[in-house]
């Protein structure tokens, strides 16, 4: 039965999308199984023409899915397809085919009925009305029965003519029962759907998925309609403009809420859990029973497993009714979820907006002052390949939910009446820790990024291939450094907040060490401090270090104390309105490198994603990373120059060694030589050439590969750094929580256009192009074996890999 269900729940959703994006499918050459039903045309069943669509739904649905403008949404569709295609590359056939204005579309057209198509060919062809909304609504008896699909007709005759072409009904008939009219519909089993009854206005159909619900739509007069549903009324206001919506209430659990409250009341919840510690206990033999108490008094003070059964008892009871709470209390406030998607040629949007009377603004990050965010941004250090904003953070209470919990808990004690001197002293400490608001409670806003520090590498400082990759995997914890950015304050917040941290983490390790003399337990294994400093560094820049020292009582191998110290190491500096503070282990000449020499130039697709962002946004963040693309390649270039300098100059000096005709002198000046990583043999042909052999069995000398390969991406590289990238924010507003996410896909588009575009042109489009590919990436001698009799000298260490394989 669960598998009926699932598959009529696909059925129901492809029928939707069938009918609401592709009308494509009226081209399907289906014929009906009763001729008398051609006549058959769907007309106005009485049902009224809304204006607002949901106010002709039901109201009690479950989820709501909405289809705002089928034919935008295919344009949109049709451009960022084509915006991939490199129309270079096509073949003859389809190139003369993909032009005009729907360059996909058209293709498609061709492909299948031998003309082009265009969303308003496709329109007319299905006399459906694209610029009007499709929806599919859900309902909770039976979601797979209960659903109805609405869609909007421009063209009564053309629009029956293609539900039938899509259903291929066996049954196609009009029913009137006591002033109801409607028309039924049995689909042929070839189809995949289920049965219908169908209700119609004057330009809108209703799909019903059983009777009783054509009925209730039929009457939604007299009942609450769904536009009056709070989540879907709020849902569909604020993404009416948005291609896709999808709505889900729990408006049907919520009169459920009060008779599972009832039975998880604690008087219940306690009985339940006291019946389960009795079965537990009961269920133990008595000799483990007595080796169990022993073992809690001597190690934990606890006066035998009744005394532990008791507290776990009181910490069960104290969680369930906690959870159970928080559960119905969030559940009941929970107005629903609306999601939304938006799809265009340059970008893609999801938006998800949760509504609950849970959610206050001022118990929320407070929004960010987004003009002062675009005037600080530009001060940023680094390519602006990722960014975090936030904004001033709320200060809570210094009651967490553990402390509620333990008064929840202490409840519980109370009720059984039990002895509770070591839980009194363990609140206490609870009660008492001192927690530090974060650094971003004091600041108005901050900007967080990661600075690539390996862009000014100087290569040529590299003797050999192995030198860079040494330094490169030595120093790579400086390569990165990440840097946040405040607004400038005329008190030294950072440094207070860093050593009130470092005050109340002392205080607590007193108090901790206290609690532990109170409940008469062993001092711990190692000892906790903290402490910070501070030293100016001239220039602006300040460093502060912040330690965790942990100490242990006594020493081992004669020592009479050992310590380890964790630190973190910040660097902090103020100029103007801004201030920095980079947290790294890099030499302070680095950090202050990187302040000097920042870039002031903000990339056109940084700030395009910017301005998408609302005034209320609290937080966002950006990432961009086919921005690095040309940084790539220039990496990979000079690697390849590097590799090939060290490999000329030892071909260079092999050859000079090699013109002595004493084997003995020749072998000893070769292995004088400092011979390369990369080269498995060296050798020497027939006619006197000498040459070497690299891993896989690759001649050299040979052309470089990077020359070619970085020009197919010349025309991405110059607008590499003005495209793309993408971004998430949220929002906070009384009553909801939003969270959407813009992705934008041209730079991509152009990266796949362009290069296969220039791949064409230079190689694949000509046999010339393709020898020349042929002789760039080959060489006749390519395949040399370390075995080979050309072979004047092996590297050892490549020797060793090939015998072990």
């Amino acid at each position: 039965m669960r598998k009926r269900k699932g598959l009529k729940f696909v059925q129901i959703a492809c029928l939707f999308m069938i009918l609401a994006i592709m009308p494509s499918a009226a081209l399907m050459p289906f014929a009906l199984a009763q001729d008398q039903d051609q006549d058959i045309v769907l007309r106005s069943t009485g049902l009224e023409s809304k204006e607002i669509l949901e106010s002709g739904l039901p109201g009690n649905a479950i989820i709501h899915i909405r289809l705002n403008r089928a034919k935008e949404l295919l344009k949109n569709i049709d451009k960022m397809i084509s915006s991939f295609v490199p129309e270079k590359a096509l073949p003859a056939s389809v190139k003369n085919n993909f032009s005009g204005d729907w360059p996909f579309l058209s293709m498609l057209g061709f492909e299948v009925a031998g003309e082009a198509f265009s969303p308003e060919y496709l329109e007319s062809l299905a006399g459906i009305s694209g610029d009007e909304p499709v929806s599919l609504t859900f309902y909770p008896q039976n979601p797979a029965t209960d659903f109805v699909l609405s869609i909007p007709f421009s063209d009564p005759e053309v629009f029956t003519q293609w539900v039938k072409q899509v259903l291929m009904p066996e049954v196609f008939e009009e029913n009137t029962d006591n002033d109801f009219s409607y028309f039924h519909v049995v689909p042929s089993k070839r189809s995949g759907f289920q049965e219908l009854f169908i209700l119609a206005s004057l330009d809108r159909a209703y799909f019903c998925g059983n009777l009783m619900l054509a009925q209730r739509l039929q009457g939604v007069a007299n009942s609450p309609t769904l536009d009056k549903n709070p989540v879907v009324g709020k849902g569909i206001k604020k993404f009416d403009e948005k291609d896709l919506v999808v709505i889900a209430s729990p408006g049907y659990i919520k009169p459920q809420l009060a008779f599972f409250k009832a039975n998880l009341n604690p008087e219940n919840l306690r009985a339940g859990i006291h019946q389960k510690r009795v079965e537990l206990l009961k269920s133990m033999p008595a000799a483990q029973k007595l080796e169990m108490d022993m073992r809690l008094r001597f190690r934990l003070g606890i006066n035998g497993v009744d005394e532990l059964a008791d507290y776990l008892e009181v910490f069960s009871s104290g969680a369930a009714r906690m959870l159970s709470d928080a559960v119905f209390n969030k559940v009941n406030n929970l107005e629903g979820l609306a999601f939304a998607f938006n799809l265009d040629e340059k970008y893609q949007s999801m938006f998800i907006s949760l509504f609950s009377e849970d959610i206050k603004p001022e118990k929320c990050t407070q929004p960010l002052p987004m003009g002062e965010i675009k005037s600080s941004v530009r001060h940023l250090p680094g390519n602006f390949s990722s960014l975090l904003a936030s904004g001033q953070s709320p200060v809570l209470s210094d009651k967490g939910l553990f402390s509620a919990y333990l008064d929840i808990v202490d409840e519980e004690m109370k009720i059984k009446k039990m002895v509770k001197p070591k839980f009194d002293t363990f609140k206490s400490y609870v009660a008492g820790l001192k927690c530090n608001k974060g650094l971003n409670s004091k600041m108005k806003w901050s900007l967080a990024t990661v600075v690539n520090m390996g862009e000014n590498m100087d290569f040529y400082s590299f003797e050999t291939i192995e030198a860079f990759f040494t330094q490169l995997f030595t120093q790579n914890y400086n390569m990165l450094l990440p840097v946040e950015m405040f607004p400038a304050t005329q008190s030294n917040v950072i440094e207070k907040h860093l050593e009130q941290e470092v005050r109340f983490a002392n205080k607590n390790q007193s108090a901790y060490g206290k609690m532990l003399t109170g409940l008469n337990a062993r001092a711990p294994l190692l000892d906790y401090k903290s402490a910070f400093h501070k030293k100016d560094l001239g220039d602006g820049l300040v460093s502060m270090i912040l330690e965790n020292i942990y100490l242990m009582p006594t020493g081992l191998f004669g020592y009479q104390q050992h310590e380890l110290i964790n630190r973190r190491i910040m660097y902090h500096r103020q100029e103007g309105k801004i201030q920095y503070l980079a947290k790294t282990s890099a030499a302070p000449e680095v950090v202050k490198d990187m302040f000097d020499n920042r870039k002031s130039s903000v990339p056109n697709s940084f700030i395009n994603l910017i301005f998408k962002i609302p005034p209320r946004a609290n937080r966002f963040g950006t990432s961009r990373s086919l921005c690095f693309t040309p940084d790539l390649l220039s990496f990979m270039s000079q690697v390849e120059n590097m590799m090939s300098r060290q490999l000329d100059t030892y071909l260079k000096e092999a050859s000079k060694a090699l013109e002595t005709s004493d084997k003995a002198e020749m072998e000893e000046k070769l292995l004088s030589i400092k011979m390369p990583l990369l080269m498995m043999t060296l050798n020497r042909d027939q006619a006197g050439n000498v040459y070497m052999v690299l891993p896989g069995g690759i001649h050299y000398p040979r052309p470089k590969i990077m020359p070619a390969l970085t020009s197919l991406f010349d025309d991405f590289n110059k607008k590499a750094d003005e495209l793309g990238g993408g971004t998430f924010y949220t929002a906070v507003y009384p009553g909801e929580y939003e969270f959407s996410l813009i992705q934008s896909t041209e730079a991509l588009a152009l990266l796949v256009k362009s290069v296969a575009n220039n791949f064409y042109e230079e190689y694949a489009g000509s046999s010339q192009g393709m020898k020349k590919l042929e002789q760039l990436l080959t060489h006749p001698k390519d395949g040399k074996q370390i075995d080979d009799p050309d072979v004047l000298l092996k590297n050892p260490l490549w020797k060793k890999i090939m015998d072990e394989f």
